[in-house]
Formats: C-alpha cells, sequence, structure tokens
C-alpha cells in the first residue's frame, strides 16, 4: 500500500470553507484530503486550533495621505483566531500572557518613503523604514529594510525578555536568602526561648524543692510545738489535779480542826459561844472563797464575764494600700460583742489581759506589711513575702497585752512599707483576726 501526501486538487479548503482537519480517504488511492472538522461519516486528524491566537488582515486600498502618528487600519481581516484583532480600530488585544511574533509590510510609493513603528500600550516596541527614491531598480531592497525592521524588533523583544528574567531570577535568589536568613533567625529565637524555658523550670524545680525543704522545717518546727504544748497541758492537768487533792485535804484538816475547837469552847461560858461560832463560820468560808477564787484563776467558766471574738475577710482584698485598716466582715464567734464587722475595730469592754493573733495570706509573687495597733500605736508587725516563689504564703502573728476599758485594737496595712498583690481570702486560705481575754486585772489586784 502506498501513502502520498495530499492527492491532486488538496487541499482546497478556504477561508470561507474552512477545512482543517486531514482525512486517509481510499477512495482516491489511500490518499490524503483536507476535510471539514464536523464530519461524521469518516475518521479524520484533528488539530486543535482553540488555544491558538494568530490573525492576518491587510489594507483593501491605498492610505493616499498617511500623516504622523496615524494608527494604520488593515481592514481585511483573512485569519483571526480568538477575534483579537480588531479591525476597525486597527488594535490587536491580546488574550492571554505569552510570547508573540508580530511582523508588519509596508510598501511605499515610487520616489516616497514611509517610517513606521509597532507599539504596546502607547510605547514603541520596534520600527522600520521604506524607502523608494532612485525608481523601480531599488525596489528589492524595501524586503530587506522590511525583515531588518522585523528582525531588530525580535532581537530587542528577546534580550528585554532576557533581562526580565535575569532579574527575576535575581530576585528570586535574593527572597531565598532573605527567607534562609529569616529561618535562621527564627530557629536562633527558637533555641533561645527553648534555652530560657529550660532555666525556668530548673528554676521552679528548685524552688519546688526550697519550697519542699522549708515546708519539712516548718512540719518540724510545728511538731515540736505540739509536743511543747501537750507536756504543757500535761502539766497544768496535773497541777489542777494536785490542786484540787490540796484543796480536799486542806478543807478536810480545817474542818477537823473546827470540830475538835468547837467542843472545847463549847464547855466555856454561854456568852462566849456566839463569838466562837462566829469564827468558826468566818474561818471556813474565807478558806472556801480561797479555793474558789484559785479554781477561778486556772479556768474561767462563767460565761457572762468571757470576751472571746473570731473574724475573717469574706473576699480577697484586691488593691490593699499603706495605712489601710482591714476589715473582717466575717464573724464567726463574738462573745461580749466588743468587735465591729463595720470597723474592723474591737473595743475592750475591760481592763484585762487579753491575747491576740492575726493571720495574712499574701498572693503569688506578692507580699504585705501589717501591723497590730492599739489606739493608734503600732503593738506588733508581720511580714507576709511570697515575692520569690509562685505560691501563697500565709504568717501568723500574736502578741498578749494588758489593755485598758475602751481601748480599740484593730489590724492595718504598715504605712511605711509598700504591698504587693492582694491580700488573699477565700475557703482554703483565710486571712483572720480573733482575740480573747485570759484574765481580769482587778482579780490579780485583790
Amino acid at each position: 500500500m502506498t501513502y502520498k501526501a495530499f492527492v491532486s486538487g488538496q487541499p482546497n479548503g478556504s477561508y470561507s470553507s474552512e477545512q482543517d482537519c486531514m482525512q486517509f480517504y481510499a477512495g482516491v488511492g489511500h490518499g490524503i484530503i483536507d476535510e471539514t472538522c464536523n464530519h461524521y461519516l469518516h475518521g479524520y486528524i484533528y488539530t486543535d486550533t482553540s488555544n491558538t491566537k494568530a490573525f492576518y488582515a491587510y489594507m483593501d486600498t491605498h492610505e493616499t495621505n498617511p500623516g504622523r502618528h496615524q494608527t494604520l487600519f488593515f481592514d481585511v481581516v483573512k485569519t483571526n483566531l480568538r477575534s483579537a484583532y480588531n479591525k476597525h480600530s486597527g488594535l490587536f488585544t491580546s488574550p492571554d500572557i505569552g510570547i508573540y511574533v508580530f511582523a508588519w509590510t509596508l510598501i511605499s510609493d515610487l520616489n516616497g518613503y514611509i517610517y513606521s513603528e509597532i507599539m504596546i500600550n502607547s510605547a514603541p516596541f520596534g520600527s522600520i523604514q521604506t524607502n523608494i527614491t532612485y525608481g523601480f531598480e531599488n525596489e528589492d531592497r524595501r524586503i530587506p529594510s522590511i525583515s531588518n525592521g522585523q528582525l531588530k524588533g525580535i532581537i530587542e523583544y528577546q534580550a528585554k525578555h532576557e533581562n526580565r528574567i535575569r532579574k527575576l531570577e535575581q530576585k528570586f535568589r535574593i527572597r531565598e536568602l532573605k527567607q534562609d536568613t529569616r529561618i535562621r533567625e527564627l530557629e536562633q529565637k527558637f533555641r533561645i526561648r527553648e534555652l530560657e524555658q529550660d532555666t525556668r523550670i530548673r528554676e521552679l524545680k528548685q524552688d519546688i524543692r526550697n519550697h519542699k525543704l522549708n515546708q519539712a522545717d516548718r512540719i518540724r518546727k510545728l511538731e515540736h510545738t505540739i509536743r511543747i504544748q501537750s507536756k504543757q497541758i500535761e502539766d497544768l492537768i496535773e497541777d489542777f489535779t494536785n490542786l484540787k487533792v490540796n484543796d480536799a485535804f486542806g478543807l478536810s484538816h480545817m474542818n477537823g480542826t473546827v470540830s475538835k475547837t468547837s467542843d472545847i469552847i463549847a464547855k466555856q461560858a454561854d456568852s462566849n459561844e456566839l463569838k466562837r461560832k462566829h469564827t468558826r463560820s468566818y474561818g471556813k468560808n474565807e478558806n472556801m472563797e480561797r479555793m474558789s477564787d484559785r479554781k477561778r484563776l486556772f479556768l474561767n467558766t462563767n460565761p457572762s464575764s468571757m470576751v472571746a471574738f473570731y473574724a475573717y475577710m469574706n473576699t480577697h482584698e484586691t488593691n490593699p494600700g499603706r495605712h489601710q485598716t482591714l476589715i473582717f466582715d466575717e464573724v464567726k464567734i463574738n462573745l461580749g460583742s466588743a468587735y465591729s464587722k463595720n470597723s474592723g475595730l474591737f473595743t475592750s469592754p475591760d481592763h484585762g489581759i487579753y491575747v491576740f493573733t492575726w493571720t495574712v495570706v499574701a498572693d503569688e509573687y506578692g507580699f504585705v506589711y501589717s501591723e497590730i495597733v492599739i489606739n493608734s500605736t503600732p503593738f506588733g508587725s508581720i511580714l507576709t513575702n511570697s515575692q520569690d516563689v509562685r505560691d501563697f504564703h500565709t504568717v501568723t502573728g500574736i502578741v498578749v497585752a494588758e489593755v485598758n476599758k475602751g481601748d480599740e485594737i484593730y489590724i492595718r496595712t504598715n504605712p511605711n512599707y509598700p504591698i504587693k498583690g492582694r491580700i488573699v481570702s477565700d475557703s482554703s486560705l483565710r486571712t483572720s483576726f480573733s482575740g480573747w481575754k485570759i484574765d481580769d486585772i482587778q482579780k490579780h489586784n485583790t
């Protein structure tokens, strides 16, 4: 089987009757003919031109009087794929970004010349000169002039394109270098942050160890205090037991003596009997009263004479200042009604010996200087300090004072030192104030 190219008379397509596909046709000796691409009876070879941009147009008549800066119209359009060329305006509008080749041919009149240029967005991109000065003998020079103009435009465009590519490559390399530098900086910052975090973790672990050691030391001290207090309680119980035994023994001995004395005196004159009875009764009552006083000194169990109170802050003191009276507004016990939750003042109802204690809880990384005041005079002070650790610290102060009737006792922040953070008080950590009377001064004086 012999295949030929196009058979005789083929291709025979035209602009008005496009035949853009090829077909192997057995009826003409297995030759190739051109065919329309919508022919459905036979197979064909098809080239997709849907994305091709191309046009060809020429002037239908002479331009008899061309002027400067005049747009030339090529009004006969032979090819216009994608319809990008407008014969009315003479403009080709690019439908896509890409590399294009443009060619234009001008023929000047005899003894005439034309300077022309191709424009891209109002900017000259290439130019040619068509010159026929000496007649037909130089007519062949038109084609070299046109070819040189086209070549010059293509070379200039290619040079600009290559220069732009080099600039883009340079920008890309610079951007890559900047990105690499930025990545290195971020990696360095990340390493520094990791080191800082590791250092902070080690510091926190050390703080935790120190805190545990401090807590263990405090626990040991508290256990030692508890042992001492337990021993004191045992000693007091023993003293109280001995006191009861001694009182009972003394009372029994006194009663026996009085009985014997009464028997002897009964034998004396009747005039002295009343005196003896009075003396015996007085001696017995005096001893009983002394024993009762000793018991009351040891343990005051008369509720009417007891003075005691306990109160705490119901919420945090969020912004304490210097020289500020602390108000303990939640009162749990107030025997004698001497404490005022509105003013924070305890007003002594009697002259006596009192014990006062107050507890202040400092916020994390905070500190509070506080003091107990009796009639505007500081009597004791404490510092609650959590500044160096992330923890709540609790400190309790306790004083024993001789207080006159009408004296005012209260807790305030120190006027000479600053405060950092809140004063904490909640269900797990209470900032509190309490006090109680342990004895009256009058009894000791009596």
